[in-house]
């Protein structure tokens, strides 16, 4: 079951939950691709991390909106540094931002916006796994 292997050619016309070839016989959605090659990248499509958004209105409206994008893998601290005049009457205040990317990703053109404190990040709760806890609880394999 599942070891058998089709090549399938086509052309790539996107993805919806599946692959979507038009072939020679019509159109195809594949689900289980392990591999899929080109002779040359479909024009619109992105080999760099790309965000792609389906937007759906009750009204037909052309409106600005701004994009906000949050990812892990990033960490950042602030050096400062105080200079007191000779009376040390005044100050001159400078500071700078150190930030790590350890994402995997490349941001070129990124505009950030550092924020102070712990950012609250909502978290699935894990799903029970129900019977296979219960049968090796039963057998006594878990504790």
């Amino acid at each position: 079951m599942g070891e058998k292997s089709v090549r399938i050619a086509g052309v790539l016309l996107g993805y919806s939950n599946g692959y979507i070839l038009k072939t020679t016989t019509g159109i195809e959605v594949l689900n289980n691709i392990e591999g899929i090659s080109f002779a040359t990248l479909p024009a619109g499509f992105f080999t760099l991390p790309t965000l792609n958004w389906k937007v759906s209105s009750k009204n037909a409206v052309t409106t600005n909106c701004e994009v906000a994008y949050r990812t892990t893998g990033f960490s950042w601290k602030s050096d400062y540094l105080i200079t007191l005049d000779e009376l040390e009457a005044h100050a001159d205040v400078g500071g700078w931002v150190t930030i790590t990317n350890k994402s995997g990703k490349k941001y070129d053109n990124a505009k950030l916006k550092l924020i102070a404190g712990d950012v609250n990040t909502v978290v699935p709760a894990p799903r029970p796994s129900g019977r296979p806890v219960a049968m090796a609880m039963k057998r006594g394999v878990a504790n």
